[in-house]
This record gives C-alpha cells, structure tokens and sequence, in this order.
C-alpha cells in the first residue's frame, strides 16, 4: 500500500480487481486504503470488510464479479453476455493486449499434483492443462 500512496503521490489509484480467494477477503480489505476518492473496487472471490471506509469520505464504488452465477441459474441473457465477454477477452490474448500470465503448461496426469499446488497457494500465474 506504501508504494502505491507514494507513486501516486498519495491519491491512491482508480481501480482495483481483487482476484484473490474468497477465503481471504482481508485482501479486498486492504486494497481500500490504495483506492482515491471515487474509486472503484472490483473484487472477484470475496467481499471487503466495508465498514473499514469511513462514511462520505471515499466514496468507493463496489462491483461484485460472479462470473460463475450465470451458469447456476437458467439465465439464457446472462450466459450469452458471459460468453461474449470470453470471446472478447480472449480476442485481446491473441492480439496480445492482455497477457494472460501462464505459469507453465502441463499433462492431464500432472493435474492432481498442480490442483494440491493451486490450493496451497503457490502459484503466481495460470497453469494450463493440455488434453490431447
């Protein structure tokens, strides 16, 4: 948080997405104190504690990212929307305006042992299981 306030000369940023695991929602925490005034805070699995910002002080803009709900729910509008959004996500990989940080690309037999390694946390970027 240090470093942020001090890049941006103690403004904080525009915007975090918060992508950490729902078990860890100190993480959206945290990120509040980065945020500027009328800033955003997206968070993808797990929901600040917001009672850390003070009343008309920030004014934060939350935005929850349930990517997973349009597919629990017969919602035929909101999967359509969902897969656009994968079509156009993935457009921005192959034009190479988002980097999707692959850690390292693996077997079906090596997924057990990369599944235990995504749980404990000690991945930084995506692996990618290879079905041939």
């Amino acid at each position: 948080m240090e470093k942020v306030l001090e890049l941006t000369n103690g403004r904080g940023v525009d915007a975090v997405l918060d992508t950490v695991n729902a078990k860890n929602a100190k993480n959206a925490t945290d990120s509040l104190d980065m945020i500027a005034y009328r800033g955003h805070l997206a968070h993808i699995a797990g929901a600040p504690d917001y009672t850390k910002v003070k009343p008309i002080t920030k004014v934060i803009s939350y935005h929850e990212v349930a990517l997973n709900a349009a597919h629990h729910i017969d919602d035929m509008i909101a999967q359509a929307d969902l897969a656009k959004m994968g079509d156009e996500l993935l457009a921005l990989v192959a034009e190479k305006k988002v980097a999707p940080m692959i850690e390292r690309i693996i077997s079906l037999k090596e997924m057990p042992s990369a599944l235990e390694e995504l749980s404990k946390r000690h991945v930084k970027g995506k692996i990618i299981a290879k079905i041939k």
